[in-house]
């Protein structure tokens, strides 16, 4: 074995123990826990599901190739410059040539940069960098490693609209960048002094480990093995199922209650910002029953937007689905009496009309939200008006949509993907993107600087559309690992499949 694989086999074998630590840690709430003894057959299957999947995840194959498309006006695409001096923008999947490192392991595309992770743990950044989102200096338009990151067994990455973290194996996150609030005010916790505020981080720094401060009063044994990002906020999900929440809640997105930022003579307040936004605490949610405020527990997938959160837990018989934040475009899927759309929630409510369905992954945009099913089945909600929820709307017929029209109720979106069934989503600020068991990719929604991959420069797709083959060489022995939507733009990681040759095409 020579030392390259030697490093590839040493990395692989770090993630698979850190699967099998959380999955262990996992069973033994389960079975430590009388409450939970309970818990349906279908529940514990769904469980066991998912670790497989993650599992599978970790055996990626050695050759992982980057493409992106979309707009390029940040430098978000890495393709570096034309003659003109103007970032490279396509319309298609086009690999990324600058990127050499072979062994991609991860990619989380934000509002305008990207955050990817190798096999060997290193960290790569590109795009736009004025709130130091890459947590390097140097050149922004083309991927270069982010120093300090890897030699700390690095598990998952995440991108939000100037920010970027880092989830380790041990349960600690690094982050870097700034929290933006809606007047463009820049934000970042000092984790070494109090009530400060530092309003970029240029490099990345670890937070304190909050799990074991006094005000979240959590077990020892509980570790962070999940970090989710939306715009200027975070979620991370611990081994015990808890949530956790930090960043700017000015709409309810944190899942707690929180002061204004700002007091009545438009000051900020700091104390309110670090002590109830930016410091870690445990989400809250509303029981149906006392009508107290009690943790969450049992948080299976959790996807964020840009003023909103929706999360399942295995709470009841196994699928509860919460909701959090702005709702003023329906995308919480929850309504008042008479089908009027309140403009938030503050706290977690079940969303009820999502009971039915047996939820494995879910993605939020800027006013809109998508879920997937175990049986491959993907359902939208929310702001339509530039076809991100993929189905049927008024006047649809005339191939447009009328001007800020929405959904609040879960639909499924099924014209185009018929037979497809779908393993994974991913939404952007206003697109969405699935890839089907078979790497076929599908694409919708806001269609303006090519962000759907389908050769258009503008034009919106109100119903899902599958970019074609040739760009992604799916039958040439290619899959689809992983696809993300960023602000205007998305990625996909491409790999060679294991067995090689031939790939019967569908």
């Amino acid at each position: 074995m020579n030392n390259n694989n030697g490093v590839k086999t040493k990395a692989l074998s770090i993630q698979i123990q850190s699967l099998n630590d959380t999955f262990a840690d996992h069973i033994q709430r389960l079975a430590s826990n009388p409450d939970t003894l309970t818990v349906s057959w279908r529940s514990a299957v769904e469980d066991y599901l998912s670790y497989v999947r993650m599992l599978k995840h970790t055996y990626n194959p050695d050759e992982g190739y980057i493409y992106s498309w979309g707009t390029g006006d940040c430098a978000q695409l890495g393709h570096g410059m034309n003659k003109d001096g103007f970032w490279i923008e396509n319309t298609r999947p086009k690999q990324i040539k600058a990127f050499k490192v072979p062994d991609v392991e991860r990619i989380s595309a934000g509002g305008i940069h990207n955050v990817v992770l190798t096999s060997k743990g290193e960290v790569y950044t590109w795009g736009c960098n004025d709130d130091w989102a890459l947590g390097r200096d140097g050149v922004e338009h083309l991927p270069f490693v982010v120093p300090g990151l890897n030699k700390i067994s690095i598990i998952q990455v995440g991108a939000g609209d100037c920010h970027s973290l880092a989830l380790t194996r041990d349960g600690r996150i690094y982050g870097w960048g700034a929290f933006r609030d809606k007047d463009g005010k820049k934000f970042w916790p000092m984790q070494s002094a109090a009530k400060s505020f530092k309003y970029t981080q240029k490099t990345p720094k670890v937070m304190d480990d909050f799990l074991k401060s006094k005000s979240n009063n959590s077990k020892n044994s509980e570790r962070i093995v999940d970090i989710i990002c939306g715009s200027c906020f975070n979620y991370a999900r611990a081994s015990s199922g808890r949530l956790y929440s930090w960043g700017l809640g000015e709409s309810g997105e944190l899942g707690r209650i929180v002061g204004d930022v700002k007091n009545k003579e438009q000051e900020y307040n700091k104390d309110i910002i670090y002590n109830d936004h930016l410091l870690p605490q445990i989400v809250l949610r509303k029981d149906e029953e006392t009508g107290t405020n009690v943790p969450v527990q049992g948080c299976k997938a959790v996807g964020c937007g840009a003023y909103h959160t929706i999360f399942t837990t295995s709470e009841g018989d196994g699928n509860t689905v919460y909701a959090t934040g702005l709702n003023n475009y329906g995308q919480l899927g929850l309504t008042e009496a008479k089908g009027v759309v309140e403009k938030w929630r503050k706290i977690p409510e079940v969303v009820p009309l999502l009971k039915p369905f047996n939820i494995c992954q879910i993605q939020a945009g800027e006013h809109h939200s998508v879920v997937l099913t175990v049986q491959g089945q993907v359902y939208s909600f929310g702001r339509g008006d530039s076809g991100q929820l993929g189905r049927k709307g008024p006047d649809d017929s005339k191939g447009q949509v009328q001007e800020g029209y929405f959904d609040s109720t879960p639909g499924r979106v099924g014209a185009g993907m018929k037979g497809h069934a779908i393993k994974q989503i991913t939404c952007g600020s206003n697109h969405t993107i699935c890839v089907s068991t078979r790497s076929k990719v599908f694409a919708w929604g806001y269609g303006d600087n090519g962000s759907l991959g389908h050769g258009k420069a503008d034009g919106d797709l109100l119903f899902p559309e599958m970019i074609r083959e040739k760009e992604l060489k799916t039958a040439e022995g290619y899959s689809v690992v992983q696809v993300e939507a960023g602000g205007q733009h998305s990625c996909l990681i491409l790999a060679k499949n294991q067995l090689g040759g031939k790939r019967k095409s569908y």
